[in-house]
């Protein structure tokens, strides 16, 4: 397994990203172990569901969508798409790496397959602009664990959709309602809207994710977990966890190297994506949208930062903590009920793993 660190450049912005899909070999990739997520250039997937009636797909996209059956998840902007899955990944991506860095683009579709189960097509996008996310950053670190961008294509009962979170559920979520984090977060929400119109080829979205915000049984808490140690001692520990689990790394950004490529200064903030199909894709055939929520998201940063502290790029000489969200609190946002034993496995393995990484 390679993990070689690559520095992704644009003409606009570069984010620094580790991720598996992007080491350099000439050998044979080895074949994805049962349980390993599949990071993939394309955006192909099965056509065929399992689970319950909201996972299901057929192979075209309507061309009369309307705002019946469209998910009301609180924070998630959901645009029709006029193209079919495959089409909307690759218009996203031609946009992104216009913009900024396509961080990753999993199929959870294809990761399905590699453990036996299946889903309809669904794909996840990452990816960003330092010079769009920084500001944020600067704001409130807490910002980092949902930035760089995420987008989920997925065809559901003939429809192809294309959502995102909007800049509202980031304040929600980094407690960014002052007027500096309204500014902070404008930009975010013009380059979302930009690349969603882009990618969809639609202007007026389904549902802009307002209903439900500031609901507190579906609001989205954090778990986290104190170290001793800086941010990289931390980082390479949960590295070092990770790897030794079920879950794979899937990318890491590290968001004050992408600060330092515009000028800009952070304390030292780094995200981890990791995931374990087995473990997700019942979720996601529950239902798709928590799909822009998989893979699982930890974010290391210098001590105190993930609270609210503000500060410049000296914190490597502190403690640190690693937070993650609250995985049942990420399961009512997306309405899933009847997982309980399910949920209760993913919590066991988020605590075991932040444990080991702060002992």
């Amino acid at each position: 397994m390679c993990t070689n660190r690559v520095l992704l450049t644009t003409a606009t912005a570069a984010l620094a990203v580790s991720t598996l899909a992007a080491c350099g070999s000439s050998a044979e990739p080895e074949p994805p172990r049962p349980g390993t997520v599949v990071v993939s250039p394309s955006a192909t997937g099965s056509t065929s569901a399992t689970a319950s009636p909201s996972a299901t797909g057929s192979s075209s996209p309507s061309t009369d969508p309307t705002t019946a059956g469209v998910p009301q998840v609180p924070g998630l902007v959901v645009h029709a798409s006029e193209y079919d899955v495959p089409e909307t990944v690759s218009r996203l991506q031609s946009a992104l790496g216009g913009a900024g860095t396509v961080v990753a683009t999993l199929d959870h579709a294809e990761n399905a397959a590699s453990v036996g189960m299946s889903l309809p097509p669904t794909v996840l996008v990452v990816g960003g602009n330092a010079e769009v996310g920084t500001p944020v950053l600067q704001q409130e670190s807490e910002a980092g664990l949902e930035l760089p961008l995420r987008f989920l294509a997925w065809e559901e009962d003939g429809q192809v959709y294309l959502a995102y979170n909007s800049a509202d559920y980031l304040a929600e979520r980094a407690d960014l309602d002052d007027a500096a984090g309204r500014r902070a977060l404008e930009p975010v929400r013009q380059a979302s809207a930009m690349l969603a119109e882009t990618a969809s080829g639609t202007t007026d979205p389904l549902t802009d994710g307002s209903r439900g915000l500031g609901d507190d049984d579906r609001e989205v808490e954090d778990v986290d977990a104190d170290s001793d140690r800086a941010v990289a001692a931390t980082q390479s520990r949960l590295r070092q966890a990770l790897q030794r689990s079920p879950l794979s790394i899937v990318a890491v950004v590290d968001h004050a190297a992408n600060a330092r490529s515009i000028g800009r200064s952070l304390t030292p903030l780094r995200l981890t994506l990791a995931g374990n199909p087995e473990a997700g894709t019942p979720f996601i055939a529950a239902r798709r949208t928590i799909g822009i929520d998989l893979p699982m998201r930890f974010l290391v940063a210098a001590d105190g930062d993930g609270d609210g502290d503000r500060g410049g790029d000296d914190g490597d000489d502190r403690g640190s903590e690693i937070l993650a969200p609250d995985f049942s609190d990420l399961v009512d946002r997306h309405g899933i009920t009847g997982l309980d034993e399910a949920v209760a496995a993913v919590e066991r393995s988020q605590e075991q793993l932040l444990r080991t990484a702060t002992r």
